[in-house]
Formats: C-alpha cells, structure tokens, sequence
C-alpha cells in the first residue's frame, strides 16, 4: 500500500477527477501498491499520453469506466490501437470505438478476432462486422452465446433469422436492447395505432425504431399533425416510411418550406405526402432537377407541378423511364403533342408497366377507337380485363360500341351493376380477357 494516498488524491484532483471518481479508481485499480513517486510518474504519462488521441473529457470518462488503463503501458495503448487498424479500421473509428467500450484496450487482440470470427459464424462478412462495430463497439462485449439467443429471441417475435442479421447490420445496437425492452416498444407502438404485423414491416425497415423513446415517438406524431396531418394520417405514412421518425423537426418543416418555394401550396404538399411520404427522404435539389428535365420533354413548370400533384411517384421515376414511355406511345401511333396531352391529365400512366400500356392501346386499337386515349385519357385507368369483357357483354346484347357511345364502357361499377345485375367479377369471369388472348394466339398458330 502506498504511504501517502492523499498526495495522490491531489494529483487525481488536479487532473479534473472528483474526490468520488479518484476513491472508485483507487480501489479498483493496483495504483494503491508500489512507489508513490512511481506511480505518480505513471498516472501523468498515460494521462497526458491519451490527451494525444482524446480530448480531455474524453479521457476523464474513458478511464473513470475503465480505471485499469492506469495499469497499462503506453506501448500497450499503442500497439493495441495499430492491432485494431491492421483489421480494417481507421485510426478515427478506434477512437469512437474506445470511447463507447474503453474496456477494449484490455482485451487481447486475438481474443477481438474471435469475436470477428463469431460474427462471422452468424452470418456477417468481416466487412459488415467492421462497419457494424466501428460504429457500436459495445458489440464487443458480448459473447456469441449472447447474440445467438438474442437472434434467437427475435424470431419469436415474428423476425426470421435472416431479417434480424440484415436489421443489426443497420442497428447493431438492437443486440444491446433486452428482450424485455423490446417487447414493451412493440406494446406501446400498438398503443398508437400500428398492428403487430405493422410494427415489424416498420421496424425491418427501420431497425432503429427500437432504441426510440416513446415519448419521442409521440412527440414526432404531435409534430407531424401541426403541420396539417391527422394523427391517423400521420399513423399511416410512417407504416410506408418509418424513417419519418428520425428526421428532427426542423428538417420536416424545411421539406416543407423547400416545397412551398417550388410553387406548391401547404394543401397541396399535405395531400403529396400524404401518397408518397417518401418525399420526406427526397433531396430538394434532385426534386428541382426532375422538374427540369420534365420541361425538356415538353411540358410546362406549371404543367409539371400539376402532374406531380396527382401522381407523386413522379419524382421516384427516372427521367429515361419517362423518356421511355413517351417512345413508346409514340410508337404505338400517337404524336408527341398527343402523348405530352395524355400525359398531363393521366400522369399515372407514367407508373403503368409497358404491357399494359400496350394492351390496353390494342384492345382499344381492335375496336376502332384508336383516339380514344387522347379524348378521354383517364379511361386508360380502366384494366384492360373489364374493357374487354364489358365491350363483350354490350356485344351480346346487340350493342356496338362507337366512337359516339363509347363512354358506356367505362360508367361506374356500381351504376353497371345497377343497370345490369352483374357484378364485376362476374362479369370478368363470364368474358375472360386472358382466355380471348390465348385462343386468339393459338387461332393465328394454325
């Protein structure tokens, strides 16, 4: 035992430890044997020598969690921070590791490849075990018993073994959560309003939803309802972007401002993300230049804004798929002036696949109402089946469809119902279009 433990008290003291933080140290550390002088000598080596990498907050934290660092030798530090880059990571991700689990400087270096190496065996590559630890180096201190049973207990929430591995690459901090804490977060979010199935199509793609509190939860819910949604709408959009969550306030409300400054109104933008919520995640500049490049396709700013009012997914389209479909069209005997026409008042059709557009040009193509979409461009949201067995079905009763009553092929299911008592499966399945196209290919075989 030391002679004089006061006088190291002081040296502790002046360092910027309390009195409470140097006794803890003291008693847990061998500091309290050998020289006094020696020992103090030592302290202010390592003290100053992590000062090198840490700042000084840094250090008091790093060594009141893990006082034994007193006990090693600053060639110790050094070669343990070398052994850490020779696997792949950076000197600046060691620091952010060290900080979170200083206890890693008394771990052997093999005994940190076998811990790579039972990550591995779960089902990582060492790439992913690097990205994942440099971040959250906590992972370190638990054993592969440990994160078996936490894969373990996932799956029995409803998780298969292969999302948890994919949902603790993005939040590995998921194996540091308890069983217990997670099962209370799934209850309070299902006292929000989200179902049990909901919550976990939510968090496989936002994993980080687990290590939210609740009351920041509800909070983001408040916030997103002052700027103009509902509590059920806000319920709603977060199912399809959970990420909504992590956004702070500001960032919202600067979405929010950056739209307003594009030329949409409030309602407007209310009623957009409200479809498409991903708006939220989308960068403005890319926004703009989507806008841009719609120009010199042939539409108007105006025109652009209207169309993307309707049809939100607009911005997650690429400008060739565009081009595309506007080809295609052209192709399939419309002029550009047509196809920009069709396109502003359906700019639906730009989420069409091309065999639909296809078909549904060629079923109206063999009833001679080829022009059809360009009168009346929303009929092209009508599937192909129900044209084809609706135009059938007034055939069979003697009614040819033309270019003056054709509109009575798209009346509402409801008032057709009505008028004809059938419904509309029945009537899908009475004239099966699919069946039309197989005994019209095999005709043309023969």
């Amino acid at each position: 035992m030391i002679s004089n433990p006061s006088e190291l008290e002081s040296l502790f003291l002046s360092l910027g430890y309390t009195k409470e933080e140097y006794t803890k140290i003291f008693e847990s550390s061998s500091l309290k044997y050998g020289k006094l002088e020696l020992i103090k000598k030592k302290i202010q080596e390592m003290y100053y020598f992590l000062l090198d990498y840490y700042t000084k907050e840094d250090v008091l934290r790093i060594t009141k969690h893990c006082p034994t660092i007193y006990n090693l030798s600053r060639e110790n530090i050094r070669n343990k921070i070398n052994d850490l880059i020779s696997l792949g990571y950076t000197k600046e991700d060691v620091m952010r590791m060290t900080r979170a689990l200083p206890t890693m400087y008394s771990y052997s270096i093999e005994n940190i490849k076998q811990k790579i190496a039972d990550m591995i065996s779960l089902g990582y590559t060492q790439a992913e075990v690097i990205k994942m630890t440099k971040n959250n180096g906590i992972i370190f201190s638990h054993s592969k018993d440990s994160l078996k049973q936490k894969i373990f207990d996932m799956t029995s929430l409803g998780y298969t073994e292969g999302e948890v591995i994919k949902m603790t690459k993005t939040s590995p901090i998921i194996y540091g959560l308890s069983i217990e804490n997670i099962k209370q977060k799934i209850e309070d979010l299902k006292s929000l309003g989200y179902t049990q199935e909901e919550i976990i199509k939510m968090t496989k793609n936002l994993p980080a939803i687990y290590n939210l509190l609740l009351e920041n939860i509800k909070q983001k819910i408040e916030d997103m309802m002052s700027l103009g949604y509902t509590k059920e709408e806000v319920i709603k959009m977060t199912k399809y972007l959970p990420s909504i969550y992590s956004y702070t306030f500001d960032t919202l409300r600067q979405k929010v401002d950056d739209l307003l400054s594009i030329g949409y109104s409030k309602d407007h933008i209310i009623k957009m993300t409200r479809k498409l919520p991903a708006i939220y995640s989308y960068n403005i500049e890319a926004m703009n230049q989507k806008i841009e490049d719609m120009i010199s396709l042939g539409y108007t700013k105006e025109e652009v804004i209207k169309m993307t009012i309707i049809f939100p997914s607009i911005y997650s389209l690429s400008i060739d798929s565009m081009r595309n479909k506007i080809a295609l069209l052209i192709s399939l005997g419309y002029t550009k002036e047509q196809v920009i026409k069709i396109t502003k008042e359906l700019p639906t059709i730009y989420g069409y696949t091309i065999e639909s557009i296809e078909q549904k040009i060629a079923f109206f193509d063999s009833i001679g109402l080829h022009e059809l979409p360009t009168l009346k461009p929303i009929f092209l949201m009508q599937s192909v089946a129900l044209s084809y067995a609706r135009y059938m079905f007034y055939k069979d009763m003697g009614i040819n469809i033309t270019k003056d009553n054709y509109p009575i092929l798209f009346i509402c299911n409801k008032q057709f119902e009505s008028k004809y008592h059938i419904t509309r499966q029945e009537l899908i399945e009475k004239y099966n279009y699919e069946e039309s196209l197989y005994v019209t290919e095999k005709s043309k075989n023969r």
